[in-house]
């Protein structure tokens, strides 16, 4: 179902308006999951209100009764950015999709979204009978929310987990529940979930419905079923609406919408590319517990799944020492698996912090912010694949077409280049030039516009009325050019100060 959102939202491909929006997806095959997916721009920015439930879809594309969640919300923390021109920088907002099928965000004063992505938002519309209630760790520190208690659900090989604990601090690692046995997963999944917390720190006894999901909390599930949580820095925006972390301790609701994993091992290895550095054997970080309960066969490269319907999912890691460019690409999905347009999501780097990891047509996955320097995380990400192969081949499969300004480095970067050619057209000659432009006829345009041209006709050298430098450069032509070769002015233009003062 194409849903239909508010005249101020329209669909967005990263550098352009699009028609599409957002789109839902429930497979037949795959009873009880629904896959959101698309990424949408505001066309009214200032009219949307911080700190405020703000509804997206309108009353004639509310979500059909099939893809609605039985549940009263289910949550979704969606990357943002606050211009369409600015990488994501770890931004985020809270969505939900509530019982009447409608779509709603809430964000902060200085993160007020220009694009939103809802790529990779899942979640299972089943009742909760049909689910297996976890079981808890240790009461005393973590307990279930009575309204809606963590909840597993099966969808085939894929598994979802759903439900919220109540709301306590979170600092170090703790265990929070346990998986049944018919419910683990065969690999250590790292993955990033909602912290639903009070808008008004202040208050004290809000109801359910108050609470938003504006941080993230890294989870971790291993193979012999234990759930833990970290809580990782505290996520704050700026006036500028950069995202600054604080080390405190994190307090809130974990909510366990996002965490998935497949419990199947028949997947497909991910092809990892040629520009990434592997680590070496010997200095693989895995964990103790790890250790001991896989008997020290651990594998954490990263594998997907199709599934029935055109379902991919991604589970694992791409191990790797540093990227020498981020964009560069870091691995490859095989050809069946692929989205049909770029997406992006949130991931865990190796630490508890947010990565931003982005896929698109051709199946190619770029860290175009933060790639990491012990490796990227990929469990949790799950799209709708493209129907059809891509007809048109990229002009590089190591490399990056996107022309976004991701970080404050390659903000950079276009100003220094355009004043560097800026001062070689401007000290070249007409002559010089001349030559310069017919090298780079139709492969390059002028940064600055049209600029005046050293010189003319009946004066190359753009002398002007000095005739004491005309003079001079009439002494001096002939044995510069027999000692040195110098044949214009501009050439000792050129020269570096010490060879300068030899000449």
């Amino acid at each position: 179902q194409k849903v239909k959102l508010k005249n101020a939202w329209k669909g967005f491909a990263f550098d352009r308006i699009i028609d599409d929006q957002v789109e839902v997806c429930s497979p037949a095959e795959v009873e009880g999951l629904v896959v959101i997916s698309g990424c949408v721009t505001t066309t009214q920015p200032t009219q949307n209100k911080e700190n405020y439930n703000l509804r997206l879809t309108n009353d004639n594309g509310v979500f059909e009764l099939k893809y609605r969640p039985s549940q009263q919300r289910r949550w979704f923390l969606t990357p943002i950015t606050v211009s369409r021109y600015e990488g994501i920088r770890q931004c985020g907002a809270s969505a939900w999709v509530n019982e009447q099928g409608h779509v709603y965000m809430h964000f902060s004063r200085n993160a007020i979204p220009m694009v939103v992505h809802f790529s990779g938002f899942a979640y299972s519309n089943k009742s909760h009978e049909d689910g297996i209630e976890l079981k808890e760790a240790d009461p005393k520190k973590l307990r279930f929310d009575e309204e809606d208690p963590p909840t597993a659900y099966p969808c085939g090989d894929l598994v979802l987990l759903q439900g919220c604990f109540q709301e306590a601090r979170h600092g170090s690692s703790e265990k929070a529940a346990l998986l049944p046995e018919e419910l683990r997963p065969l690999r250590e999944v790292r993955c990033l979930a909602p912290l639903l917390v009070s808008p008004d720190p202040q208050a004290k006894d809000l109801p359910e419905s108050d609470f938003v999901g504006v941080e993230s909390i890294a989870i971790t599930v291993q193979p012999d079923g234990g759930i833990y949580v970290q809580g990782g820095f505290v996520y704050n925006n700026d006036k500028k609406g950069h995202m600054r972390k604080l080390p405190q301790k994190k307090k809130g609701k974990v909510c366990l919408d996002g965490v998935r994993f497949l419990r199947t091992a028949s997947t497909t290895p991910v092809e990892v590319s040629k520009a990434v550095q592997p680590k070496e054997r010997g200095k693989e970080a895995v964990s103790s517990l790890l250790q001991r309960v896989s008997g020290g066969q651990a594998t954490r490269s990263a594998v997907c799944k199709k599934l029935p319907g055109n379902v991919v999912v991604l589970e694992g890691a791409v191990d790797c020492v540093r990227l020498r460019n981020p964009k560069l690409a870091v691995a490859r999905l095989p050809e069946t698996c692929r989205p049909p347009q770029r997406m992006c999501f949130f991931t865990r780097d190796r630490s508890e912090e947010r990565c931003r990891v982005d896929i698109d047509q051709w199946g190619r996955i770029f860290c175009p912010e933060s790639p990491g320097t012990d490796g990227v995380e990929l469990s949790g990400i799950i799209f709708v694949a493209s129907a059809w192969p891509v007809r048109e081949q990229p002009r590089d499969w190591d490399w990056d077409e996107l022309n976004l300004q991701y970080a404050a480095a390659s903000e950079e970067t276009p100003g220094v280049a355009h004043q560097l050619v800026d001062e070689l057209i401007q000290r070249c000659n007409k002559h010089e030039w001349d030559r310069f432009r017919y090298k780079i006829y139709h492969q390059m345009r002028l940064p600055l516009g049209d600029l005046i041209l050293r010189g003319g006709n009946r004066d190359p050298f753009n002398f002007g009325n000095n005739n004491f430098e005309r003079a001079a450069w009439r002494q001096m032509e002939h044995p510069l050019g027999e000692r040195w070769g110098i044949r214009t002015p501009q050439q000792l233009f050129q020269l570096p100060k010490h060879m300068l003062e030899k000449v």
